[in-house]
């Protein structure tokens, strides 16, 4: 696991370890969805969340891309812990030991949000609802299809699948530009 571009290019990443519940998004992924973030949001200056974040792999990406701060949260933040030290960006992280759920509870001022939850998550209904009362974008990582009320059907923006891995993003922004 490593960096895919920006000034930490090619630094590599420490895994959460070989826990079966824990499945880094892999380079290859993790390449395609930079891919297409680039196409309606700028890293550059931006503040981003990583939720469910393990080894923060994707936050840190965001910080190499030039992302001004990152608040990692996860209820294990071993690895985010020594990645982001090992990269020497504390200044422009937040790691909080946290359950997601209760802390996207309250108002967040963010530009974008990632999450990644486990596969079989039982709440994700849930964390695309409290996600949608955020003023921001949201992408989230998961296993085949969504079903969704029409409401947040209508704030998708894209839809990818790399493999076994899907992407799904979402404009919850409340002033939207057309």
């Amino acid at each position: 696991m490593r960096i895919i571009s920006g000034k930490y290019k090619s630094r590599q990443l420490i895994s959460p370890g070989k826990d079966d519940r824990v499945r880094p998004t892999t380079d290859r992924a993790k390449e395609s969805l930079f891919n297409l973030i680039i196409n309606f949001f700028e890293p550059e200056g931006s503040k981003v969340i990583d939720m469910f974040c393990g080894s923060g792999s994707i936050g840190l990406e965001f910080i190499s891309r030039g992302a001004d701060r990152c608040i990692f949260i996860d209820k294990n933040i071993i690895a985010v812990s020594k990645n982001v030290r090992a990269l020497a960006v504390e200044d422009k992280c937040l790691i909080v030991k946290h359950c997601c759920l209760d802390y996207i509870r309250y108002p967040i001022t963010t530009d974008l949000i990632f999450a990644d939850p486990p596969y079989n998550y039982e709440d994700l209904n849930e964390l695309i609802t409290l996600a949608s009362a955020q003023n921001c974008y949201f992408i989230l990582e998961h296993s085949g299809d969504l079903v969704l009320v029409n409401e947040i059907k209508e704030k998708i923006i894209k839809e990818k699948k790399i493999g076994i891995t899907n992407f799904t993003f979402f404009d919850f922004r409340i002033n939207q530009e057309n």
